[in-house]
This record gives structure tokens, C-alpha cells and sequence, in this order.
């Protein structure tokens, strides 16, 4: 179990990790690049990797971060210890 919640004192709290950070924030771009690429032209599929790599390095500075179900309140795993 992760620590309380430093606003409301919740242990309900969800630690979002990298990888799905990356999944949430990336399947809806990549999906409507591959239907426009389909739909209207295939130039469209080469801005797929560029979508990923730029997710995947906000990503890596976001994450980890945790998300209090209670209160909705986000942070860092750097602010968590800021009281």
C-alpha cells in the first residue's frame, strides 16, 4: 500500500506508472493517425513514431505520479513527501 494522501489523508491512492502513462496518452493519437493515414493518405502513418517518442519522453519525466481517488489531487512521486 503507498502512503496517505497529503491533502486529505486518503489511502486510497493510485500510482500511475510509465507504461501506462504511455498507454493512455497514446492509443487515441495513434489510433486517428492510422484512420486519417487509411483514409486519406499514407504519409500520415509517419508521424506514429513521432507521437510515441514524444509520449514516451514526457513520460519519463512525469512518471511515476499519484493520483488520490478521494480527492483527485495529483503529484509526483517527488512531491508526495512535501508537506
Amino acid at each position: 500500500m503507498h502512503d496517505a494522501c497529503p491533502a486529505c489523508r486518503s489511502r486510497d491512492v493510485k500510482v500511475i506508472e510509465r507504461w501506462q502513462y504511455m498507454f493512455m496518452m497514446s492509443v487515441l493519437p495513434v489510433v486517428v493517425t492510422t484512420a486519417v493515414g487509411i483514409v486519406f493518405t499514407p504519409l500520415f502513418l509517419l508521424f506514429i513514431p513521432a507521437i510515441l517518442l514524444t509520449n514516451d519522453l514526457i513520460a519519463r519525466r512525469k512518471t511515476p505520479f499519484m493520483m488520490c481517488r478521494s480527492c483527485r489531487r495529483t503529484m509526483s512521486a517527488a512531491q508526495k513527501n512535501i508537506r
